[in-house]
């Protein structure tokens, strides 16, 4: 390639083959140059797009893609609800604020933290201690503002640790199931009498489909001689053990509630990445904005009254 662009490109050009004059030489310069802007104003309006175009349903708001806040906490004494778990609860907060009124959210990103269990063994520094911390958060703002609703949402599907000694108790789904229930009732013993726990179940997530949505179905989009899925089937997807687990301890308790969140992304046993034009996932796990309303339409509002 070196010896080729020397020979066609560098040389006929160095000796005036291509370009024998400076009124050829400005025309080049000047057809070149329009169609590079030509091509960027055709980009700016939108008349041509890369193949890893955001979808035009999914630019409604830049909550679908903004950085999710870890906590909020809005001044008003009267709370209907708090959201708490990881970055897949955070996902959920617009959509429950649209629906419920301006409730807290208290979250750490990557975090599935109870009483007694973490999945951070210790090895994290200042992140373990933050997860490890977080149900006492929980607890401290449950009784200061007398709120009567917890909403928990995770990425159930994790490895636990005990929070003391970091010694591994296994996955959520298989031989650590036990463990996250006993933690989860340690977890409604620390909330005042009366308190009703929302247990939201893990999403199907688009990384399910395969490794090629690793970074979410906008990023599969850039790779070559791949077919990006925009659907797979619900056998496939994240956390199904886990969800049923939640699910039978929620039947299990008065004070519990469980509610799906592959039900509405996955109909008719097929879960979708993309519905039509409309982006759920904007990386391999979160939701968009408008994943989260669909999750959020099917809790009743009897729930949080």
């Amino acid at each position: 390639l070196g010896i080729a662009s020397y020979k066609l490109i560098e040389q006929p050009f160095r000796r005036r083959h291509l370009l024998p004059n400076r009124r050829v030489f400005t025309a080049f310069c000047i057809i070149l140059s329009g169609t590079a802007v030509f091509a960027g104003v055709l980009g700016h309006f939108r008349v041509i797009e890369p193949r890893n175009a955001v979808p035009e349903d999914s630019r409604s708001g830049p909550e679908a893609w903004a950085i999710l806040s870890p906590v909020v906490l809005p001044e008003s004494s009267s709370l209907p609800f708090i959201l708490y778990g990881d970055s897949h609860a955070a996902q959920y907060h617009t959509a429950l604020v649209e629906r419920f009124g301006e409730g807290a959210l208290i979250t750490e990103s990557g975090c599935l933290a109870a009483p007694g269990i973490s999945n951070m063994q210790g090895d994290q520094g200042t992140a373990t201690e933050a997860c490890r911390n977080l149900p006492g958060r929980l607890s401290a703002l449950v009784r200061s503002r007398q709120v009567p609703i917890v909403i928990w949402a995770q990425r159930w599907d994790r490895e636990l640790f005990a929070a003391d000694s970091g010694a591994p108790l296994g996955g959520t789904a298989t031989a650590g199931n036990q463990a996250l229930l006993g933690a989860i009732d340690r977890m409604i013993t620390t909330l005042p009498e009366g308190v009703h726990l929302v247990l939201l179940g893990n999403s199907p997530t688009a990384l399910a489909a395969g490794p090629e949505m690793d970074g979410g179905p906008i990023r599969c989009r850039i790779y070559v001689n791949i077919d990006c899925p925009t659907s797979y089937p619900v056998s496939m997807a994240e956390g199904r053990e886990v969800n049923r687990l939640l699910r039978d301890f929620a039947a299990s308790h008065a004070q519990v509630s469980y509610v799906d969140a592959a039900a509405p992304l996955c109909p008719s046993g097929q879960c979708r990445i993309i519905d039509g034009e409309t982006l759920l996932y904007w990386d391999g796990s979160h939701m968009t904005l408008q994943a989260a309303r669909r999750v959020v339409s099917t809790m009743a509002e009897s729930l949080l009254n």
